[in-house]
């Protein structure tokens, strides 16, 4: 076994070696290995090719960042484009107004309660489905039917009395589809 394993990394080597011997002769030095280098040289030859790279990569930074100023440059000296971004500004507002006031939570319900809302109407909804003598059946909009329930009640239980008719929610919410 141990022999095997010696030859492998012999191998390897050889391998390595012809590699590098090939590499010399294309660059002319001739079919020849390079001397391993001292611990000191491989450091400074490291610190050498370290400095190349990062000058190349600041070099780079440079460039693009003069190469931004140039666009924005550009563009901060075009009338239009600062009439075009003026009205961009103007509808971004708009839109997150709009967003800020339609965005506000309009169910105020508990979790739970609103799940058994949702289930009673849905159900109820099931029930009193209309269809037409062509077979198209017609649905209510829950979702708007929840909205003005809350609008209008806020936080109710299906199973509480109203403050006005005496009649539960879950009574109220049947009586919808009725009407």
């Amino acid at each position: 076994m141990k022999g095997g394993q010696t030859g492998v990394r012999f191998t390897k080597t050889k391998v390595a070696h012809g590699k590098e011997r090939f590499q010399n002769f294309k660059k002319g030095k001739g079919f020849t290995c390079q001397k391993p280098l001292k611990s000191r040289r491989r450091y400074q030859t490291f610190l050498k090719h370290a400095r190349k790279h990062s000058l190349v990569g600041i070099k780079g930074i440079a460039q693009a960042i003069k190469g931004s100023l140039t666009f924005f440059s550009v563009l901060a000296g075009n009338p239009l484009t600062w009439i075009v971004s003026g009205i961009l500004l103007i509808l971004l507002l708009m839109m997150s107004f709009s967003m800020s006031v339609s965005g506000s939570s309009v169910i105020q319900q508990d979790e739970m309660e609103l799940t058994k809302a949702y289930t009673h109407m849905t159900w109820e909804d099931a029930e009193h489905t209309r269809t037409n003598e062509k077979g198209i059946a017609y649905y209510t909009k829950i979702d708007e039917v929840m909205v003005y329930m809350n609008h209008q009640y806020q936080d109710y239980k299906l199973d509480d009395f109203m403050e006005t008719g005496g009649t539960t929610y879950k009574g109220f919410l049947s009586q919808v589809w009725t009407d």
